[in-house]
């Protein structure tokens, strides 16, 4: 959730200069001025066509901003040429895993009497294990286009890695102790990766 917010945030921040130069673009070029574009709103069916504009611009800003921050995140990975840069981004994922960590730490477990309550089913569980999933996507495909395939392969694979997941399959959905053990193999082959460079 939070990962999805931030997302959100960076294009928004991106697309607002692009939405206020269109929007004035639009002002002149209709009224020539705001009192005039207010008096062409007098008439229902030029409210319903600025209806329409605001809605498209909307959705045009959205999409500036969205390619300007895909564009500043294909930037970004273009940088990870050097070992330097690619252990300060492994350094980023580790703190960013070790805060999905705590936020899952801090997740009530409901009490073992209340009948029919599960750990997937605690308030939170499910968005979190959205925010890790959403998380590990990019680290894999980050992994995967500025390291090799093999080191994507790496981070993904639970073989030979510590600590086992206490309650059985590893499914994130049966227990915070089995989550946490997840987060922590992450963890522990991002750590593993770094020593490689």
């Amino acid at each position: 959730m939070v990962a999805r917010l931030r997302y959100i945030g960076e294009v928004l921040k991106h697309a607002v200069p692009f939405a206020g130069w269109a929007a004035g673009l639009v002002t002149l070029s209709i009224g020539g001025s705001i009192i005039g574009g207010a008096a062409w709103l007098t008439e229902t069916h030029h409210r319903t066509l600025a209806v329409a504009l605001l809605a498209f611009g909307v959705l045009l800003a959205f999409v500036e901003g969205s390619y300007r921050v895909w564009i500043g995140v294909r930037a970004g990975m273009t940088e990870l040429d050097s070992g330097e840069a690619k252990r300060a981004y492994l350094d980023e994922q580790i703190e960013r895993a070790l805060g999905l960590r705590s936020e899952f730490a801090g997740l009530v477990e409901p009490p073992d009497g209340v009948a029919g309550r599960r750990w997937q089913e605690s308030e939170g569980v499910q968005d979190l294990v959205g925010d890790l999933d959403h998380w590990e996507d990019e680290v894999r495909a980050d992994l995967k286009e500025a390291f090799s395939l093999e080191t994507a392969r790496l981070f993904s694979s639970d073989s030979g890695v510590e600590p086992q997941s206490p309650d059985g399959d590893g499914s994130l959905g049966l227990s915070r102790a089995n989550c946490l053990a997840y987060v922590d193999r992450r963890i522990a082959r991002l750590r593993e990766i770094r020593t490689t460079l």
